[in-house]
């Protein structure tokens, strides 16, 4: 866990697509690690998921991406870390251009109304993530 916790946070201040995407990190019931990060554009639940478990250098666990997945609600003390930017509404068009970027029903959307939804340049999150610290240590909560 604290090697994954140490990875997390060099990928969070790396020159890669996961950069300033680390929102939140705490400790699970389990004793385990929950990773909470912003989806980069383009990439589905899964994908996500799969290439950030790689970056991490953990194994891919499927179980992450399933709907009916629980997480359990653990005390203050195993908050490791939260971003600013945790739960912080998305900056306006980013929701859509997330939709969009997608396969499925809004891409045939866009594609059947092209001069309502033109097609878009996808360019990975460039957000920073911590505010007045250094970027190679996120500072916890403090809560």
């Amino acid at each position: 866990v604290d090697k994954a916790i140490e990875k997390a946070r060099e990928l969070n201040c790396s020159g890669t697509i996961w950069n300033g995407a680390l929102l939140h990190l705490e400790y699970s019931a389990r004793k385990k690690l929950h990773i909470d990060i912003r989806m980069p554009i383009g990439m589905t639940i899964e994908e996500t998921q799969r290439a950030y478990c790689e970056a991490l250098g953990v194994p891919y666990d499927e179980s992450c991406i399933t709907p009916e997945r629980m997480l359990f609600i653990t005390d203050k003390e195993s908050e490791i870390y939260r971003s600013p930017h945790w739960y912080e509404v998305l900056p306006a068009g980013r929701a859509e251009e997330a939709q969009t970027s997608l396969p499925g029903p809004w891409t045939h959307y866009r594609r059947a109304n092209p001069a309502r939804h033109p097609a878009k340049t996808t360019q990975h999150s460039t957000f920073k993530t911590q505010h007045s610290t250094k970027c190679s240590r996120p500072s916890t909560s403090g809560l």
